[in-house]
This record gives C-alpha cells, sequence and structure tokens, in this order.
C-alpha cells in the first residue's frame, strides 16, 4: 500500500503539478501579460527570479548580482525575492527589489497552490507592463524553491527565460518547457559558483574571472550595507540591546534552520568560556526570532559574557553588528553566510560529513559561504544510520564535532588560544 501511494504521489509531483501549473500560468498570461519592448528603452532589461525568505539563499544570489551589474552596468535589473528579506536586499543600489509573498512550505498540495497564487499577485501588482530582454531563474536542481523560482520566471514577460535543467539532480523535464535556454552541470559547485555559470553556458555571458577565487572574497554589495550603521551609531546599538559598553567581541550563532545542524549550546559554552579566558571578548549572540530562546539560553549561562541579541535586530544591524566582530562562531545558517561574505574570520559547523555524497542537496560543498576566512568544520563520517547526508529529526552527525576542534580553529584564526580537549 506504501508503494502505491508513493508511486502516485511521484506522479502527481512530477506530472500532474507541473502539467497544471503551467496551463494556469499560461492563462494568466494571456490575460494579464501585454507588455512589448518600449521604443524608447534601450538598456538591457535583465529580471531575476528568486521568491524566497532565506538569508542564506538570497546572500548566495548576491555574486551574480554583482556580476551581472559588472558586465551591464546600465542595465535594468530587477529582483524579487521574498518581502520579509526585500527591504534588506533593496539597499543594493544597482537593482529594483520586487517583494513576493510567500507561504510556509507545509503539505504537498495546498501550499504549492497558494505559493503559484501568490506568485500571480506579484505578476499582477507589479509586472503586467514591464518587458525585459532577459528573465533568470537562478536556482540550481528541481526542488521546491527551484520551481517556485521557474514559474515567477516564466510570468515575466521577456525576450528570453534562463534556467538550469530540472533533470541536473533527477527532476522532471516538463519543467524545461518554462525556458527558453536550458543549462546543464554544475552538480558539484558550489551554489554562487553555478549561479554566475548559469548565464557563461547559456552563452548569456562571456567566461571572464575565476569564479571558484571570486566568491572567496568578500561581498561589496553586503559590505556596503553593513556600513550604513556608522561605528557610534553601533556602539549605541549594542548600549541599548547590552546595557553596557562593548568594545571587543566575537559573534555566536547557535541556531539553524535545520534541527541536523543544530550543535548543542552547551558545546558554545565550553568554547565560548576558552576563548573568554583568553581574550577576554564579550560575547553576542545572534539569531532571528526563531533562534530567540535559544539565545537566550546560552547567554544566561554565561552572564556577564555573553548577551543574547537573537530577535532584537534587524537585518541591516545584524550585518554592521558581524561586520565589527573579532571571530564569528555558528552553525551553518544565515548568519554565517552574512559572516563569510563580510569578510569576517568565521567558524560554521555543519552536520553534513566530509565522506558523504557531495552532490547531496545539503552538501557543505555546496553550501560553504561566501568570504576568504572561512573555516568549515564538519564530522569525517556520516554517523550510522547515516550513508549519505544527516537526515535525522535531531542533532545527530553534527554531534561528532567537539568544542576543542572549533577552539583549534579558533585559535588559528585569532592566534594564542589556548584549545580544551572536549
Amino acid at each position: 500500500m506504501r508503494t502505491v501511494r508513493k508511486a502516485v504521489l511521484t506522479i502527481i509531483e512530477n506530472v500532474v503539478s507541473p502539467r497544471l501549473a503551467k496551463l494556469y500560468l499560461d492563462a494568466v498570461k494571456r490575460t494579464y501579460g501585454n507588455s512589448s519592448p518600449s521604443e524608447h528603452e534601450s538598456r538591457k532589461s535583465i529580471f531575476v527570479s528568486f521568491p524566497f525568505n532565506s538569508l542564506g539563499d538570497v546572500l548566495a544570489l548576491i555574486p551574480l548580482l554583482e556580476r551581472i551589474h559588472k558586465v551591464w552596468p546600465t542595465a535594468r535589473l530587477h529582483v524579487a525575492v521574498g518581502s520579509v528579506i526585500a527591504p534588506f536586499l533593496a539597499h543594493i543600489p544597482f537593482i529594483k527589489v520586487i517583494p513576493v509573498a510567500t507561504v510556509p512550505h507545509k503539505g504537498r498540495i495546498l501550499w504549492r497552490i497558494r505559493e503559484i497564487q501568490k506568485i500571480v499577485a506579484c505578476f499582477r501588482q507589479e509586472l503586467p507592463n514591464e518587458y525585459y530582454d532577459l528573465s533568470i531563474s537562478s536556482r540550481w536542481g528541481s526542488d521546491a524553491f527551484a520551481r517556485a523560482s521557474r514559474y515567477q520566471m516564466y510570468l515575466a514577460n521577456s525576450k528570453r527565460r534562463i534556467s538550469y535543467s530540472a533533470t541536473v539532480d533527477g527532476g522532471p523535464s516538463i519543467l524545461d518547457r518554462l525556458s527558453t535556454d536550458l543549462a546543464f552541470g554544475g552538480a558539484m559547485e558550489q551554489e554562487s559558483v553555478r549561479q554566475i555559470r548559469l548565464l557563461e553556458r547559456t552563452a548569456v555571458m562571456e567566461p571572464g574571472e575565476d569564479i571558484d577565487s571570486a566568491v572567496r572574497l568578500q561581498t561589496d554589495a553586503l559590505v556596503a550595507i553593513a556600513a550604513r550603521l556608522s561605528g557610534v551609531q553601533l556602539k549605541e546599538q549594542l548600549h541599548k540591546y547590552t546595557g553596557k559598553s562593548i568594545d571587543e567581541y566575537i559573534v555566536v550563532s547557535p541556531g539553524a534552520s535545520r534541527a541536523t545542524n543544530q550543535w548543542p549550546i552547551e558545546r558554545f559554552e565550553q568554547v565560548i568560556t576558552g576563548l573568554h579566558r583568553e581574550h577576554r571578548f564579550s560575547v553576542l549572540v545572534v539569531g532571528d526570532n526563531r533562534d530567540a530562546n535559544i539565545c537566550e539560553a546560552l547567554a544566561e549561562r554565561l552572564p556577564g559574557i555573553a548577551f543574547s541579541l537573537g530577535g532584537k535586530t534587524s537585518l541591516e544591524e545584524l550585518a554592521a553588528i558581524i561586520k565589527g566582530a573579532k571571530l564569528f562562531i555558528g552553525n551553518d545558517s544565515g548568519p554565517a553566510h552574512m559572516a563569510g561574505g563580510l569578510g569576517v574570520r568565521c567558524i560554521v559547523l555543519t552536520a553534513f560529513a566530509a565522506r558523504s555524497d557531495q552532490s547531496h542537496k545539503h552538501s557543505a560543498l555546496r553550501w560553504r559561504p561566501n568570504g576568504p576566512f572561512v573555516s568549515v568544520i564538519q564530522p569525517t563520517d556520516p554517523l550510522p544510520p547515516c550513508r549519505v547526508g544527516c537526515d535525522a529529526r535531531t542533532p545527530h552527525c553534527i554531534l561528532q564535532i567537539s568544542p576543542g576542534a572549533a577552539l583549534e580553529i579558533a585559535a588559528k584564526q585569532l592566534g594564542g588560544v589556548t584549545a580544551c580537549r572536549g
């Protein structure tokens, strides 16, 4: 019975749902998509579809936006992103942000219907009178995020619609009908790298600089956002949040969107204790509203040393705070991607083992944060019964990382830290 049910769901997922979605989107385009190239518009016009609120995913998109702006500095560049993160991305001066209301990924059918409805609503409100030379869905693969990105791309009135083939990760080829230009490959590439290479693989852009090296630099647009808050303003904000004057500090991010990437706070406590003993740094514990409780719990273990900012800061404030840190330590999450892109020395903890399948959707190879000073700590081998990746519902493979391992890397990053063995 389970086999039959699984087969039926697979057919709905990979055949029925994409076909119905395209039929619906075609009807929407016939009804509302009346735009055509303007006789007076000589600039190149580009639309990038990325309708998500995931901080890490959106930060991984910025190098592509920077590359587009570098190649076509006068182009109109419109970017559709989740409405929660849209105000943060809107600080990048060379793009126009189009906010998309997103819905939680709950259930197999209902949330997808609602998601398409939100995408259509965005098109009707923001895009019916726009026309683009290029419409780009840069998300690799065929997962739920990639599908939403393709649907938004397909709606935009454009001459060319560019994406990776859905078959790159074994997805249904029917999704490829949404694109005019398809790219293949990229299975063993870091996320920002393959988003840039999408344009090269579809001959939209000539191969240029060494992309692998480029994403190991700081992200200039992100650094500029962090600089919006001056040093004096930052000190005032930190005093407001902590009740004391904060000078030198490190940032710790104990939260994670997936439970498997959640390193125990007891281990963060040991690392903080070791660092404070050597350097006397204050510790700012950061995270979003979902992380507020764990941030508070960690701060309560270290009174007078650690201060919880979980759920208190805006993304702009978070960028400025992280930029001013001597060191960042955290789970593989949005703040870790922010720290890497800001050029901060950072230690990122991940549950994905070094000897796992590197093409896995949660691969550390794929999701390594950008930046020049990123050290990723991961288990050597998956912890049984895991084999290709850690898909447990609670912290599992990540438990193989000891506080001593983190302190050893911190000693190299900072210099002179005495590593405790955990």
